[in-house]
């Protein structure tokens, strides 16, 4: 059955592009394959340049050369976290057609290619709901279909284990040293002389790292501009609160941080943010 630690689409994407390497010679399949993945990325990265192009004003359109400094096709050769930002803007494009079943599907598939996506659907059905007045059941029904059958599609391919493995994998996962709640116990150590992390400690900084769609009870999303904010807030608090720190996770927020610039300052903040992640 197509296992890996990563969720159900990359884990099929693995597969079938598996087939492309398999007419090689044993010691070149390796890198066949991963010279086709890379390329598969690098064309991704390029839709999602057009992309921007489309959805920046004509005043802030180069801006979209943002997503292309060095860092940002650095970690879109080496990896594939630019599949699920390009999925995310592409449901951020369809909303603002006001395409909701189209918006639900791509947050459903983006949901396993990377999990944090999730926490973006109660952003975008709360801009549906505000925009017209009504709450569009249909975006509900869309996510849920797709995500049963992403899953029971996995689940042909090989069962149970199949569908659980990811997961099962990452509950197993020990914590990164670098990661924000890892370096917060690190200095209380340091700094009060506790000796170890307290109870529920890594709960806490679970809770808060999924909370941010917490956020649509007190601020009515109205605006794309809002919209904008929420994905910004949501990504952002999800990666900086993970137990787990990868560097190439900036690439989720890079797109909506681009569309989000309305000066230069903050064009050069984007910068600044895109090369100290790489460093």
């Amino acid at each position: 059955p197509p296992l890996s630690e990563y969720p159900q689409i990359p884990t099929l994407l693995f597969g079938i592009n598996n087939l492309t390497s398999m007419w090689a010679e044993t010691d070149m399949q390796l890198a066949v394959y991963l010279a086709f993945f890379s390329f598969e990325m690098l064309v991704i990265l390029f839709l999602v340049f057009n992309l921007l192009l489309e959805l920046l004003p004509p005043n802030f359109q180069n801006y979209a050369f943002l997503i292309l400094l060095p860092p940002t096709l650095y970690f879109t050769y080496n990896r594939f976290d630019i599949l699920p930002a390009f999925l995310c803007l592409t449901a951020y494009s369809a909303a603002t057609k006001r395409q909701w079943t189209k918006v639900s599907i791509i947050l459903a598939v983006a949901t396993f290619t990377k999990w944090y996506p999730v926490l973006l659907f109660p952003g975008f059905f709360m801009y549906a709901f505000y925009l017209e007045s009504k709450f569009h059941w249909k975006m509900i029904i869309g996510f849920a279909v797709t995500s049963i059958a992403i899953l029971l599609l996995s689940y042909s391919f090989g069962g149970f284990e199949s569908v659980l493995a990811t997961y099962q994998f990452h509950m197993a996962r020990n914590v990164d040293y670098i990661a924000f709640p890892v370096l917060i116990n690190n200095l209380a150590r340091s700094v009060l002389g506790i000796p170890l992390i307290p109870p529920n400690y890594l709960l806490f900084f679970f809770i808060m790292q999924i909370s941010a769609p917490i956020m649509i009870v007190f601020v009515k999303l109205e605006s794309l501009d809002q919209l904008i904010d929420y994905c910004i807030v949501v990504m952002g608090l999800f990666v900086l609160f993970s137990r787990i720190w990868s560097p190439q996770w900036f690439l989720w927020l890079l797109p909506f941080l681009i569309i989000s610039a309305k000066n230069a300052k903050t064009a050069w903040l984007i910068i600044v943010y895109n090369i100290s992640i790489y460093l």
